[in-house]
């Protein structure tokens, strides 16, 4: 009964934060070993051959090494490209995708990700949401959402700002390697 009303719980929040219904994954999620073909520690001749000609080498910075893959997809919604960080002595450590800053509201796509993130992997760990008023009739909302594995921490984020001059608004999710 207690598991059951649970669950029935976090249906109604998933469906009142999103606007739609919440079905749990069919499996429940353990853990989650990277992203697409990815997994953590992985170094570049791993990443080369699990993805391809998709790999693009981006940068090296500060001992890091970013590589970008041209796109990858979640909810319906196309990100390009995909940015992933290699860290001295732990391989693949990062996964992000986002599109940075736009000039038009994107609720819509945020719901779908966000939903399909809820069916892939379960009830998310945390859920914040605020707004703010600005100066001169500006709003600024926030939503982050996490989900917490052994070894994965996955974060979705949407911010949204409005004034009278115009819309902004970004999404980003991060796979990030925990140990």
């Amino acid at each position: 009964m207690r598991c059951t009303l649970a669950a029935a719980l976090v249906g109604l929040l998933a469906t009142a934060a999103t606007g739609q219904p919440y079905a749990p994954p069919a499996n429940p999620v353990e853990d989650v070993a990277g992203w697409d073909a990815t997994r953590w520690g992985m170094n570049a001749d791993d990443l080369a051959a699990a993805l391809g000609p998709r790999l693009v080498p981006t940068r090296n910075q500060i001992g890091l090494v970013s590589y970008t893959v041209a796109e990858g997809t979640i909810g319906g919604v196309t990100f390009a490209p995909v940015q992933l960080t290699l860290s001295p002595g732990r391989g693949l450590t990062e996964v992000r995708l986002g599109s940075g800053w736009v000039n038009h509201e994107r609720a819509d796509q945020a719901n779908a990700i966000e939903n399909a993130l809820r069916l892939a992997y379960g009830a998310p760990l945390s859920v914040q949401t605020s707004e703010e008023p600005g100066p001169d009739g500006m709003r600024a909302t926030a939503r982050n959402v996490g989900w917490n594995f052994p070894t994965t921490t996955i974060q979705f984020r949407h911010w949204l700002a409005t004034s009278p001059e115009g819309v902004q608004d970004l999404i980003s999710i991060s796979f990030l390697r925990t140990r």
